[in-house]
């Protein structure tokens, strides 16, 4: 005697997934080589900004930015994430929305703000930075990023404003050649 279940068609197979393009991630079956170090972007009595956990592999950089507000606040929107502070109409960010950005020592800059390149854009002209997952709270966020390319060595600047929080730009630069040593530790399934 069948089941309840026995009624329903076997899903179609998934299309196998195509691979990423190196602006949106890192390859698959790799692991980036830690950056050993942890910038503390904002630090004041109700606001804590930090980038943290860098892996550097030789296409790019994972990064973490992790975000605490000490004081709570009954709007649960997410201060990363542009998307759910878009009803506004406008194509400017309110001023709820953390600005993260990122300057190149060569003057080539990215930012959370920037549209993304379409989905199959093999080579944008610009550097990209793709929130790629994080979570959260009433007061604290956790966002992992992708900032492609690999920074050139020389200063890489970290650059934020949060105009809710009375924070103004602010920039911390981070020791490029210790990002690109670390993309050297970079390991890939098979090259051992």
């Amino acid at each position: 005697m069948g089941t309840f279940f026995d009624s329903f068609p076997s899903p179609d197979p998934l299309p196998p997934p195509r691979p990423l393009l190196p602006w949106q991630g890192p390859a698959e079956l790799t692991f980036g080589g830690f950056v050993p170090l942890r910038a503390v972007l904002v630090d004041t009595e109700s606001v804590l900004v930090v980038v943290d956990r860098l892996l550097a592999h030789p296409t790019g950089l994972e990064f973490t930015v992790l975000v605490a507000r000490r004081h709570a606040s009954d709007d649960l929107a997410d201060p990363l994430d542009w998307g759910q502070h878009r009803g506004n109409g406008g194509l400017d960010p309110p001023a709820e929305v953390l600005r993260l950005g990122i300057a190149y020592v060569d003057g080539r800059k990215a930012s959370s703000l920037a549209r993304p390149p379409h989905w199959e854009e093999e080579n944008p002209k610009d550097p990209v930075l793709v929130m790629r997952s994080g979570h959260g709270s009433r007061g604290r966020w956790e966002k992992q990023y992708w900032l492609w390319p690999l920074p050139p060595e020389g200063p890489t600047g970290f650059v934020v404003h949060w105009p809710a929080e009375g924070v103004d730009e602010w920039r911390v630069d981070v020791d490029g050649a210790a990002i690109h040593a670390a993309a050297d530790q970079a390991l890939a399934l098979g090259d051992g």
